[in-house]
């Protein structure tokens, strides 16, 4: 197995509709998408618009493992950080992730590709304690992913907790500075 990764622009609408089809994918602070149901549209076009378009982010990164995109990543650029908008993972015909360890998953392409462009760091936002959270700080402090990681609360959308569900977990700016 070989995991590739490259920056685009825009991704082809078939390759958006595949991850889409293919499993409920992670997408921006965590919670997955919900699935198109009737005639309500609005979702999946807004999924197909983030991946094939270049209004909801400067750039995609697009991790591949033996040339099948698995693992699409919207980005901003903040100076020497990539701030990612969201990790939008597309789940094998079984629909698991496990992939995503293989070989120390996409990680370290992922990495290499945007320290070559000159970047020390990634940025995002998600909600502490969840499995996406969980799998990140794993993926650092066990190697999968060659940074260390550090997060701290995100007071900006935290103010918003209030209308949220009662109990709702705070989000978490974490940050990967690359080793």
């Amino acid at each position: 197995m070989s995991y590739t990764c490259e920056k685009v622009n825009t991704v082809s609408s078939e390759v958006a509709e595949s991850f889409w089809t293919a499993g409920r994918p992670y997408c921006i602070t965590e919670g997955t998408l919900p699935k198109y149901t009737g005639s309500d549209t609005a979702n999946y076009n807004n999924f197909i618009n983030m991946l094939t378009t270049d209004e909801a982010a400067d750039w995609l990164y697009v991790c591949s493992l033996n040339n099948y995109p698995v693992v699409i990543i919207p980005a901003d650029d903040n100076g020497d950080i990539i701030v990612a908008k969201g990790f939008v993972v597309r789940p094998d015909a079984t629909n698991s992730r496990t992939f995503l360890f293989a070989e120390n998953g996409f990680w370290h392409p992922f990495v290499n590709l945007c320290k070559e462009e000159g970047y020390t760091g990634i940025q995002a936002e998600v909600i502490n304690g969840k499995s996406l959270y969980r799998y990140l700080k794993f993926s650092c402090v066990n190697g999968l992913m060659p940074s260390s990681f550090t997060d701290e609360p995100h007071d900006a959308l935290n103010s918003y907790l209030p209308m949220l569900a009662e109990n709702h977990p705070e989000f978490r700016r974490v940050t990967w500075t690359f080793t």
